[in-house]
């Protein structure tokens, strides 16, 4: 994993990189894990001639609402149109990353990255900017539509939502079609410490094969996503 990440930024030409490594109970890697990474990552870059900086954050959820290419795009394009859905844990991230990164590459000084990924995210020159990015790489080979079919995730019973189990949503996805399938994947409604009601709407399945909805449906998977005590 080393190896690949930080030999495809070197071969791609990046200078300064960020490297994000979300740790817990559900995520991929414990909290020691991510440290001894952290570690691993900055020798490598530097051996390379990086200036790295890594972060490790708890991982207890996803950022963002949504899971899938077209899902987590329109998370993307909410943040850079400062939309008022936008989802606000994926703006909060994003700024404190940019502002990292600004600080890492000389563009600000100390402590003043933040205030300038801010100013530069509500003044839409983030976004005019990702239209600029857009316009040079071309036009897709296929636009992406929305899936045809949703299906609602409802509780089944009412409380407070203790744990999300991260890597059920990822098996979710990837069994209604996701990455393959573009418009595939979950979209979520709901949070940790959110208090919900019986019946209600959890997390939005989205697919345009109807055999994988029922292949997911006769799992136990989707009663174990979320832990509500």
């Amino acid at each position: 994993v080393l190896a690949s990440v930080l030999a495809k930024k070197k071969a791609a030409g990046s200078t300064h990189v960020l490297i994000d490594l979300p740790y817990g109970k559900h995520a991929k890697i414990t909290k020691s894990e991510a440290s001894k990474w952290k570690k691993d990552f900055e020798k490598i870059g530097k051996l390379i001639g990086l200036e790295m900086k890594v972060i490790t954050t708890v991982g207890n959820q996803p950022i963002g609402n949504g899971i899938g290419a077209y899902l987590e795009a329109q998370d993307v394009l909410k943040v850079l149109n400062c939309a008022s859905d936008a989802p606000a844990d994926l703006r909060e991230k994003s700024l404190q990353m940019a502002g990292i990164l600004l600080e890492l590459s000389g563009k600000t000084s100390k402590n003043k990255g933040y205030q300038l990924a801010k100013e530069t995210l509500d003044s839409k020159k983030a976004l005019k900017q990702f239209q600029k990015i857009m316009k040079t790489q071309g036009p897709a080979p296929a636009k992406v539509k929305a899936a045809a079919y949703t299906h609602e995730l409802k509780a089944s019973k009412a409380g407070t939502i203790k744990e999300i189990h991260i890597k059920n949503i990822s098996k979710a996805a990837l069994i209604l079609g996701a990455p393959k399938d573009k418009s595939a994947g979950v979209y979520m409604q709901a949070r940790l410490g959110d208090k919900v009601q019986k019946n209600q709407s959890l997390l939005t399945l989205h697919y345009n094969n109807k055999q994988n909805l029922e292949s997911l449906l006769k799992q136990k998977l989707l009663s174990e996503i979320f832990s509500i005590k």
